[in-house]
């Protein structure tokens, strides 16, 4: 399995995404929206799964290294809003994450509980009436 991650670092514009190999012991718990720890030139950094791909590669692609929250911190569309926020403005989705995301910090990301956030119903807005008089006398 193969996952388009996005890393949460200031990054050039060009670089939104990476891929990355799921092991085999992560592929039932991960999805679209976790907050995940990947290996990143010579360290390990947050990362933030954007899509899921159900392909096999046999190259050297670097694998995730594990799941920090198993409740995803950002739904579908948050993710959206991510990317047409990064293409709005010009900027790289991991810069634009970092933007929106609280400071991570492992020791305060260990007491912080993700809960299922439900969508409020919005009333429908009533149409405005509109009144046309012909005179004065009809307005008062």
């Amino acid at each position: 399995m193969l996952a388009k991650i996005i890393p949460v670092k200031k990054l050039p514009y060009r670089l939104a995404y990476f891929d990355y190999l799921v092991p085999e012991e992560l592929k039932n718990q991960i999805q679209i929206g976790q907050l995940v720890i990947i290996p990143f030139r010579q360290s390990n950094i947050y990362g933030i799964v954007f899509e899921l791909e159900e392909k096999k590669f046999e190259t050297n692609l670097k694998t995730i290294e594990t799941i920090v929250h198993n409740e995803p911190i950002l739904n579908q569309q948050n993710l959206e809003f991510l990317n047409h926020f990064s293409q709005m403005y010009g900027i790289s989705n991991g810069h634009t994450a970092k933007l929106i995301m609280p400071p991570l910090q492992k020791r305060k990301l260990k007491k912080i509980e993700f809960k299922k956030n439900s969508l409020v119903k919005k009333n429908k807005p009533t149409k405005p009436e509109y009144y046309i008089y012909s005179d004065q006398k009809e307005f008062e």
